[in-house]
């Protein structure tokens, strides 16, 4: 198996923006044209990103911590090229590395009155370990999930039959909008009354009356 990058990017120069309107979101490539941004550049250097012209522009972007030391930087690249060239046994899930613990130990140094490190992979893992350490050195209870309670005991839905008013006709009910809450009223209590009587397991039952429509009743 054989992997060229410098000739792969060399054969492609100049098409990232093709590129990403083909197979990734074209509104970026558009909306980066529109506003002047659809630079391409070659190297990143420090603070600078450079354009195959030559071109200098100071790069604020800062969401990311790996930019904290400024991009190419030659100790985090030599480190890079260091670890690629040991072939070490790293990112074993039933092992304790010696790289781990030594970078633990240069970050207690220079965070004065902590003991242990604890390594996530993203910021959400992070912010959720933060929570769960947050509850255990605090000993504070996990408030419980609010429920929604039933007013009604279990009991399966009735019939049709059992409810009164349901089998008229739907001319018969579409008549003012007062007259149609008056009905959806009626409705709304025959239906509790025939849940409230079966002896079977059974629902929740909802009644919202509309304004200006024909009254529905729900079973849930």
């Amino acid at each position: 198996m054989t992997f060229d990058l410098p000739s792969l990017l060399q054969a492609h120069a100049g098409e990232g923006y093709e590129l990403h309107s083909r197979y990734l979101n074209p509104q970026l490539p558009r909306t980066l044209r529109t506003i002047g941004f659809d630079k391409d550049y070659v190297r990143g250097e420090g603070a600078y990103l450079y354009d195959a012209e030559g071109h200098a522009y100071a790069d604020f972007l800062s969401g990311f911590g790996v930019f904290a030391a400024g991009r190419s930087h030659p100790v985090i690249k030599k480190a890079l090229a260091d670890a690629l060239e040991l072939d070490f046994a790293a990112w074993t899930q039933f092992d304790c590395q010696p790289i781990m613990g030594l970078l633990a130990e240069r970050l207690l140094a220079k965070a004065p009155g902590l003991e242990r490190v604890f390594f996530c992979n993203s910021g959400a893992e992070a912010v959720e370990s933060s929570l769960k350490f947050a509850r255990a050195a605090t000993r504070r209870p996990i408030p419980p999930r609010p429920t929604i309670p039933s007013s009604l005991p279990r009991r399966s839905a009735p019939s049709m039959k059992d409810i009164p008013h349901v089998q008229a006709r739907p001319e018969r009910i579409k008549r003012s909008p007062s007259t149609s809450r008056r009905v959806a009223a009626k409705i709304s209590a025959s239906v509790r009354s025939a849940v409230a009587s079966s002896s079977t397991p059974g629902v929740l039952v909802t009644t919202t009356p509309r304004r200006a429509a024909a009254p529905t009743s729900t079973l849930s």
